[in-house]
C-alpha cells in the first residue's frame, strides 16, 4: 500500500512532529523528530516546534510522493536526498 502524501503531511503537522514518518516506516526519523520536538517547543515557547512540524510535514510529503512514484526512500532521506549512503549502492538521482 502506497502512503497518501496529504495524509503524511497532516500527520507530521500533529503536535509531536514525526507521526507521518511512522506511516512511511522511517522509524529512526520518526523517533528523532518526536524526541527533538519537546525540547524545541520548551526552549522556543512554541514557534520552533511549529517550524519543526512544518519542515517535517513538507519532508514527509515529498517522501510519500517518491514512494507514490515507485521510487524507494531510505531511513535518512530528507527532501528527496539521501544523506547516508551504504557501501555498494549508487544514487540514481
Amino acid at each position: 500500500m502506497k502512503p497518501d502524501p496529504i495524509l503524511v503531511l497532516f500527520l507530521n503537522l500533529v503536535p509531536g512532529g514525526g507521526w507521518g514518518y511512522l506511516f512511511l516506516r522511517q522509524w529512526a526519523k520518526a523517533i528523532i523528530a518526536i524526541v527533538i520536538y519537546v525540547p524545541v517547543a520548551i526552549i522556543t515557547w512554541g514557534p520552533g516546534a511549529v517550524l519543526l512540524s512544518i519542515i517535517t510535514a513538507i519532508d514527509a510529503y515529498l517522501q510519500a510522493k517518491q514512494l507514490d512514484a515507485g521510487r524507494t526512500i531510505g531511513q535518512f532521506t530528507f527532501f528527496k536526498q539521501s544523506f547516508i549512503h551504504h557501501r555498494g549502492t549508487e544514487s540514481t538521482e
